[in-house]
């Protein structure tokens, strides 16, 4: 062959070559070759790279995942944002890769593979709803034997991620399905089991999740899965009282190669089950404390004294337990999940047994300061805390206040030493406290420097130096979660400080001040200036003794159930103040509370209530026992009655209202002990202002804050609205009618003076006969004051940030009414008000209108454009569903207005086909603000969003 035609050969197979190539690459329908190359430069060039990113992500999440052994181990940790932040960019590139083989290599065997490796980064990243759409593609499109492996795995780890938000019945569903494939694949066989497991332990089936954990193990090619998946089962073993087995699967822990951790957390267990298993015969706590004097247990120190602390606990030896869980929270180093069960511990102790509440406050609040708010029981232990602040408060009060009245009966010359000394005792143990820091500080600090200066270590890098760092820390602060604003807790401190009588917690800040800088001056002026030395200062002092002593027994037996303490209040109340308003309600529920123990005792109040009080609804209430139900019912047709008026009265019906309440009252018979009487008052005065002028509508006004003057709903919105009145007389003077018809809602009245709600809460004499305390006997401890009697009236304070600066909007124009009587949450969804926010950051939502469609490939071209245009690193796009209705794909990133957003909206509609693979009337977008994204939390929601669209064009 001649060179000419040789060179011809070689451009002509050159062109052809280049041809295949191209069309291997570009056609949607490539013949043989083009699919070898496709599966070929998927693999090689794009997949293996992305499978090696991943699993070096996976690897280092697992690692970073903090385990709570105190509670059953989940068999596998479910991925958090905080646990793959550290890993978002890399697993962004996964993405990027994955999804390229998706949509470019569709041609290629890769592509499944690709589908479930972008449901792998998803489901680490923590957008499971993102995950789930792709393993469901997966487990759906790809059935055939050569790719049953790849099923499987799509089915176990969607089970896996319905697990993760809370959708058992799906993930059993699904894992019911994945037993059905038969593979040869022993990893798969193996995750499957261990999934099982964790369904069954979600179903409380712990003996079923034994035998799947078991199979798993045994299948298991991956040490680190075998040996966690033996500390479960030894663990799950132990719930069910198989100790031998516990202990044999603990020991197995111990003696390979786990963590020092794990190791160490299966030798405590160990030791636990040892003991179950020996009874009196092993010395659980001698072991214990041996572990204490190994180095290597350093660490973990916290850990082994709250072990010991739960032996001491079991065998009943409280002091010692309190002990040691008091040397678990306060040992330095010492982990903060540590610090904070032991805090759990010591708090319900002081809760259940010691009954000292106003401490387990304080643990309480020292548990959520160091445990995460995931921990299992954090609302709950949240609850105790809040509702024993409200204790804590109270007992505060009647503690300050006592001291204040103490001091205000003693002379003078006698006051003046006696405060003198409580301020030198407070200076002195300030002083100590201070002195013995520097003492304990001094010599150790000197040798820390030199030893670091010597050896040229940095601090931070200095055990030594950084635990005496803490250790004066504490000495100074106290116990202090790591955490910006750490002096906010100081408040808990203060129940401590009260109790021991050291100085009022409860003080200005000007007196803390002083304390500190050691002014006896200072001091003593501000304590001089709250005792109670006028007549009129000393009933309001006893008035608050009174009302949080009262507050205190109603929260023993409503909250805590503890009756006991409930009487011992109750009697003290009785004791200090023989006769207030609240008597007849004491002796009332003195009566009930000791029914069921004492029938003498209870004998003794019933007649004293029948005695001193026969016309009250508690004496009524004795006599007939059906008093309850008719008055309730009476009520309920008052209540009816009520919300008619209301309804005329939204209708601007004032005529009508006004001719109705003074029907009212020969209807009913309204008596002044229930709290309808005032409301019809107030709706009736404001009828009169909006048909009236000024003088009959004040009138009315002025004549509530008379006959009602122990109502605290009513009365103290319309002293306000009085004060308002008279600083602005001129303007109502001029007006025909002294009030103007507003708008329903007007963003100018105080949040406090806005209507809540028409609906009244169901009558209850025990909780709603409650009027204001008035002393007929006070308690002085002046004696030229024992005979005087005393009547109270509500003092009302108001506060110049309060008042309604425009004349036209008079505070409370509104009926208002009880924040507990708020209508039930049952007939109507609330109503969303969405705001115009243009320069607010805004997403883009495409809005899938069938729930059941899968769209995965939808999904996968959105992200291959969003983020190709705007980089992973400031873009995010997730999955939205309800339980019923739409499914959302929101995409979030640097659209800073709505004009702007509106723009790229409309570049991506222009090439919307090539993404979004589903017809058009299945689906729909728009633009939305991140404040109004926030509001939708339902299917409601996003049709309210919709109407709003639609309204605003």
């Amino acid at each position: 062959m001649s060179k000419l035609n040789l060179k011809n050969c070689i451009i002509t197979l050159s062109g052809i070559l280049t041809l295949f190539i191209h069309s291997a690459c570009t056609s949607q329908n490539p013949g043989y070759i083009g699919r070898q190359f496709q599966t070929l430069t998927a693999h090689y060039n794009i997949y293996f790279n992305a499978k090696e990113a991943f699993s070096q992500s996976e690897t280092k999440i697992k690692e970073t995942n903090v385990e709570n052994y105190t509670q059953l181990l989940e068999v596998y940790p479910v991925p958090t944002e905080k646990t793959a932040s550290e890993q978002t960019t890399n697993l962004n590139e996964v993405i990027k890769r994955a999804n390229t083989i998706a949509l470019e290599k569709s041609a290629s065997t890769w592509v499944d593979d690709a589908y479930l490796l972008l449901a792998k980064a998803e489901y680490y990243k923590g957008n499971f709803f993102n995950a789930a759409e792709y393993f469901d593609y997966v487990s759906l499109n790809y059935t055939g034997k050569k790719e049953a492996n790849n099923r499987l795995e799509a089915l176990i780890c969607n089970a896996k991620t319905n697990m993760a938000i809370q959708r058992q019945p799906e993930a059993d569903s699904l894992l019911n399905l994945a037993s059905q494939i038969v593979t040869k694949s022993k990893m798969h066989q193996s995750i499957l089991n261990a999934t099982l497991a964790q369904a069954a332990v979600n179903n409380n089936d712990d003996k079923t999740a034994i035998k799947y954990l078991k199979q798993a193990i045994k299948l298991s090619k991956n040490k680190f899965d075998t040996i966690r998946w033996t500390f479960i089962l030894a663990q799950l073993e132990e719930n069910v009282g198989l100790n031998n087995d516990a202990f044999a699967h603990y020991t197995r822990v111990v003696k390979s190669n786990a963590s020092f951790e794990l190791s160490f957390i299966a030798n405590l267990y160990r030791i636990k089950v040892k003991e179950a298993q020996k009874g009196e015969n092993f010395d659980k706590i001698a072991t214990l404390k041996k572990l204490i004097k190994d180095d290597k247990n350093f660490e973990y120190i916290d850990q082994i004294y709250y072990q010991i602390a739960m032996a001491y606990l079991q065998t009943g030896k409280l002091d010692l337990a309190l002990q040691n869980f008091k040397k678990s929270v306060d040992t330095n180093p010492g982990s903060e999940q540590q610090k904070g069960l032991s805090s759990l511990k010591l708090a319900e102790i002081n809760f259940d047994s010691l009954k000292n509440y106003v401490k387990a406050q304080v643990y309480y609040d020292s548990t959520l300061q160091f445990l995460p708010k995931d921990y299992i029981g954090y609302e709950l232990v949240e609850k105790k805390a809040k509702n024993l602040q409200y204790l804590a408060d109270r007992m505060q009060i009647v503690d300050k206040t006592d001291t204040l009245l103490a001091l205000a009966a003693l002379p003078d010359s006698v006051r003046t030493k006696k405060i003198n000394a409580m301020i030198a005792l407070k200076i002195k143990a300030v002083r100590e406290k201070d002195s013995l820091s520097n003492v304990q500080l001094l010599p150790s600090s000197n040798a820390f420097d030199n030893k670091t200066k010597s050896n040229g270590v940095f601090y931070f890098n200095n055990s030594s130096a950084t635990s005496q760092g803490i250790n004066e820390f504490t000495n100074r602060w106290g116990k202090r979660k790591l955490t910006d604003n750490w002096r906010l807790s100081a408040v808990a401190e203060n129940s401590v400080a009260l109790a021991n009588n050291i100085l009022d917690p409860d003080a200005p800040t000007e007196i803390t001040q002083s304390v500190k800088n050691n002014n006896p001056d200072s001091l003593k002026a501000n304590y001089l200036r709250d005792v109670p030395l006028l007549p009129a200062d000393k009933e309001k002092a006893n008035i608050k003794v009174l009302t949080a002593l009262y507050e205190i027994a109603n929260f023993y037996k409503d909250v805590l159930n503890d009756e006991k303490a409930a009487i011992k209040v109750f009697e003290e109340v009785l004791k200090r103040y023989p006769q207030t308003n609240f008597s007849a309600s004491i002796y009332y529920q003195l009566y009930r509370l000791y029914t069921p123990t004492d029938n003498a005792k209870a004998e003794e109040y019933k007649k004293l209530l029948l005695e001193k009080y026969p016309l009250t609804d508690f004496a009524k209430a004795i006599i007939d026992p059906d008093f309850g139900k008719t008055k309730e019912l009476r009520l309920a047709a008052l209540n009816t009655y009520y919300e008619t008026v209301y309804d005329l009265y939204t209708q601007n019906k004032y005529t009508d209202v006004i001719s109705k309440i003074a029907a009212a009252d020969s209807i009913f018979k309204v008596d002044s002990t229930n709290l309808l009487p005032p409301k019809f008052a107030y709706i009736n005065a404001l009828a009169t202002g909006y048909t009236q002028n000024i003088n009959p509508f004040l009138t009315q006004l002025e004549n509530i804050t008379k006959t009602y003057t122990s109502d605290s709903t009513i009365t103290p919105t319309v002293l306000k609205q009085i004060i308002y009145i008279k600083q602005n007389k001129t303007i109502f003077d001029n007006r025909t009618f002294a009030l103007v018809a507003l708008p329903l809602e007007d963003g100018n009245l105080p949040v406090q003076q806005r209507y809540v709600s028409p609906k009244v809460v169901k009558y209850n004499y025990e909780r709603d006969i409650q009027p204001a305390p008035v002393i007929s006997k006070a308690i002085d401890h002046d004696k030229n004051d024992k005979k005087r009697k005393v009547s109270i009236t509500n003092q009302i304070t108001t506060n110049p940030k309060d008042e309604v600066t425009n004349p036209a909007n008079l505070p409370g124009a509104k009926p208002v009414q009880p924040n507990d009587a708020k209508k039930p949450e049952t007939l109507k969804p609330a109503i969303i008000k969405f705001e115009d926010w243009v320069r607010q950051k805004q997403a883009i939502v495409i809005n899938v209108l069938d729930r059941s469609l899968n769209i995965a490939k939808s999904f996968a071209g959105v992200s291959k454009y969003f983020l190709t245009k705007f980089g992973a690193e400031s873009t995010t796009i997730v999955i939205k569903e309800f339980d019923k209705g739409s499914k959302l794909i929101i995409v979030k990133g640097e659209f800073y207005s709505k004009e702007r957003t509106k723009v790229v909206l409309d570049n991506f509609k222009e090439k919307i086909n090539e993404y979004i693979v589903m017809p058009a009337y299945k689906y729909n977008t728009f633009i939305i603000s991140d404040d109004n994204l926030k509001l939708i939390s339902s299917q409601n929601g996003l049709d309210q969003y919709l109407k709003y669209l639609k309204e605003a064009k």
